[in-house]
């Protein structure tokens, strides 16, 4: 039967300088044996990695790809349990892998759960979401929480590690945690580097949205003359109602009314902010989607970023794609064919390769 959840409070373990990225632990802090290690200094570093690829749409269109191109056409499976498992439907495996594949992508570590039943055989195979678990420093432990960083509500339930697992002396259910060959507690996503420049994308997408809601984009002064003439109330409703025209509710505190005491009676309107915002702005979002593609080894044409002059180019997509399968696609796939080979034996797991259908110039490519 499934392990109960724990009725003592489970504490967390220190971290040294534990920061917003995982740390690799290079010396053993003292603690006692049902401790966790935060996952980042909020423990909540996955959700952060989540939040980004969901408010930014160029990691997301990244990640997208990344996983089409991992999970190709499709997975086979040669194992009887496996084929035991999923019996006659063939969607539920594939749904699991692409649950995998996921969150290797963005986690850079993936997990399963494995139950077994009375006779020791492994009976039900499913996902884990990274975001709900957490490790101990030996990595022999597994918690499986919805509720971390959510006060006292943790609802915490302990697991034995596969490699640790023993039927029946630990339960019937076990984690396959796997994070590759990270050094640390937690792997480190290859793309950690990006984080600023990915949360720089998604500022830029606000200060655009804010211009469209903003109709005077920069921040200005309305100057309104002969205020003399003009009554502390009726001052009070001329303001609201420029502010009411001009500004977005959220934004107008960008214009500011000023009534100045001339005997001109023309309205003028002074800029408070260099013009030039939209050229900058376009340089930075240049040199932070730059940023991006680098730190995930992607050419921004296998992502549907076309150049302006030349268009689709076949050759280059070509090539671009083939450096990315043997550098990137084919490691992540590897790293999951070993994880279902160490549970289930060698060959259990295959992935059917993405085919390109090349197009003709200046079309998009598609799958087979």
């Amino acid at each position: 039967m499934p392990r109960s959840k724990k009725q003592e409070t489970i504490k967390f373990a220190s971290m040294p300088e534990a920061r917003d990225v995982p740390q690799i632990v290079d010396k053993k802090p003292t603690y006692t044996m049902g401790e966790y290690v935060p996952y980042g200094r909020d423990n909540k570093f996955p959700d952060y990695l989540s939040a980004l690829n969901i408010n930014s749409p160029l990691m997301s269109a990244i990640t997208r790809t990344m996983k089409d191109f991992v999970f190709g056409n499709g997975v086979e499976f040669s194992n009887d349990v496996l084929v035991k498992l999923v019996g006659n439907n063939k969607r539920n495996l594939n749904l699991l892998v692409k649950n995998l594949v996921a969150d290797k992508v963005l986690y850079d570590a993936f997990a399963i759960k494995l139950t077994y039943n009375r006779n020791g055989e492994i009976a039900k195979i499913s996902h884990v979401d990274i975001r709900d678990l957490r490790l101990n420093l030996e990595g022999d432990t597994v918690y499986f929480s919805k509720y971390w960083g959510q006060g006292s509500r943790q609802d915490v339930i302990e697991y034995k590690a596969y490699e640790y697992f023993t039927f029946g002396e630990d339960g019937y259910e076990c984690i396959v945690y796997d994070k590759g060959d990270a050094r640390g507690v937690y792997a480190i996503p290859s793309y950690v580097g990006a984080l600023r420049a990915i949360e720089t994308s998604i500022e830029i997408q606000k200060f655009h949205f804010a211009s469209i809601q903003n109709n005077l984009a920069a921040a200005s002064i309305i100057n309104i003359n002969d205020a003399d003439s003009y009554t502390e109330e009726e001052k009070q409703q001329v303001e609201k109602k420029i502010k009411e025209n001009f500004c977005g509710a959220s934004n107008g505190s960008q214009v500011m009314v000023a009534f100045n005491s001339t005997a001109d009676n023309q309205v003028t309107i002074s800029r408070l902010q260099d013009d030039t915002y939209d050229q900058k702005y376009q340089s930075l979002n240049e040199s932070t989607t730059k940023a991006i593609f680098t730190a995930f080894r992607m050419q921004s044409i296998l992502c549907g970023f076309l150049s302006e002059n030349i268009g689709f180019n076949s050759q280059e997509y070509a090539e671009s794609f083939a450096v990315y399968q043997q550098t990137v696609i084919s490691p992540i796939q590897d790293h999951i064919k070993d994880a279902f080979d160490s549970i289930f034996g060698e060959g259990s797991l295959t992935f059917n390769e993405f085919k390109l259908n090349l197009p003709q110039q200046n079309s998009t490519p598609v799958a087979e």
